[in-house]
């Protein structure tokens, strides 16, 4: 995820209290003098007071850590930021027309991990990478995964500071797994299908399984984690596209026989869609991100609290 600010001196301040990915929205800043040296333990938090920023936030589960850290960011530095909270479609179309009409409504931004190349290429945000060099001791460098920092990163720069890590995992209604005699989850792909098979009422008022079939990122990020299940890649080695390769054609097909396990509307679902789904009790098994489990688990938020196995 990243985020955009119209002055790199903010990066500093910023980024040590309520961890912003900084950037800008036009040109970029210079780079921080070479002679920089890591921000001192006894920096001026409230040299930037008054400073107004607008931060533009997917609604993902992050966004209930910035509504509870702006207002101790702005305590804590005098920094005033507005926080206008956009679904994943908006977040990317309202972005990208900021960052190509140069209008500049946007200071910080928060970016799926796909999008580093494309604002890498077009210089949309700030390369970070002198930023982070000058702050790393601050920064706790190394307490952040390598992988994390690679997803932000295209080519030499670094586009964005890793702000929400998610691991891909599976989750199940226990109860349902329980009713269809499923004592073992799955430890395989062909596992996982015979489950959704067994899972699967003729009547069509319980499915195995739930996907993203939406036309774009959502069902090109289920594709794409099966065909690294399978062994292959999109990609060549030489860089060139390697869709219809042997390997990437069978994961094609599984997919297929997975989508027959699922709701028929699965094939427009997004991600909120599939978790709405799995809320109202259609189908018992979901690839999904980690932090879903929360509200899955959640009696306010979920009647299956407490029936979400990970």
């Amino acid at each position: 995820m990243s985020v955009t600010t119209k002055s790199s001196q903010v990066f500093a301040t910023a980024i040590g209290v309520s961890v912003l990915v900084l950037g800008a929205c036009a040109a970029p800043p210079p780079a921080a003098p070479k002679s920089a040296a890591p921000a001192a333990a006894g920096t001026d938090m409230k040299r930037f007071a008054g400073t107004k920023l607008t931060l533009a936030a997917e609604t993902d589960q992050y966004v209930e850590g910035f509504r509870a850290l702006i207002p101790k960011f702005k305590e804590a530095t005098g920094i005033e930021i507005t926080m206008e909270e956009l679904g994943y479609v908006d977040m990317r179309t309202k972005a990208t027309a900021d960052f190509v009409g140069k209008t500049a409504n946007y200071d910080l931004v928060t970016m799926d991990i796909v999008w580093s190349g494309e604002y890498g290429q077009n210089k949309w945000t700030v390369d970070l990478k002198p930023l982070i060099e000058r702050d790393r001791a601050e920064l706790a460098y190394d307490d952040i995964l390598p992988v994390m920092w690679t997803l932000g990163s295209w080519k030499e720069g670094q586009w964005a500071y890793p702000l929400a890590g998610y691991a891909y995992i599976l989750n199940y209604r226990i109860d349902m797994l329980e009713a269809a005699g499923i004592k073992e989850m799955p430890k395989s792909l062909d596992d996982y299908l015979a489950a959704a098979k067994k899972l699967s009422k003729s009547d069509g008022s319980q499915f195995g399984l739930g996907l993203l079939g939406a036309k774009g990122p959502a069902v090109a990020q289920d594709y794409m984690a099966l065909v690294q299940q399978f062994g292959g890649s999109l990609l060549g080695p030489d860089g060139k596209p390697t869709v219809n390769s042997e390997t990437n054609v069978k994961a094609l097909e599984f997919f297929g026989e997975m989508f027959k396990q699922a709701p028929p509307d699965a094939t427009g679902w997004w991600w909120g869609d599939r978790n709405a789904s799995f809320d109202a009790g259609k189908f018992a098994m979901l690839t999904n991100w980690s932090t879903a489990i929360k509200n899955f688990n959640d009696p306010a938020k979920s009647p299956w609290a407490g029936k979400v196995g990970t």
